[in-house]
């Protein structure tokens, strides 16, 4: 029990400091571009097995 109530409050604090999280125009222009090239099919895509296989190689 001791843990959980723990967790959940970093959980909380996250939230609150997350709250507080401004990005830049610059970051908020980079991820416009980045979602538009996912939706538009032009961005390249990794299935989970792919990731997961590039993440356990030696």
């Amino acid at each position: 029990m001791e843990r959980t109530l723990f967790v959940q409050y970093i959980l909380d604090t996250l939230r609150e400091e997350a709250g507080e999280f401004e990005l830049s125009e610059e970051w908020k222009k980079e991820l416009d571009r980045r979602t538009a090239s996912y939706l538009n099919g032009t961005a390249k895509t990794y299935s989970w097995q792919e990731v997961k296989s590039k993440l356990l190689q030696p």
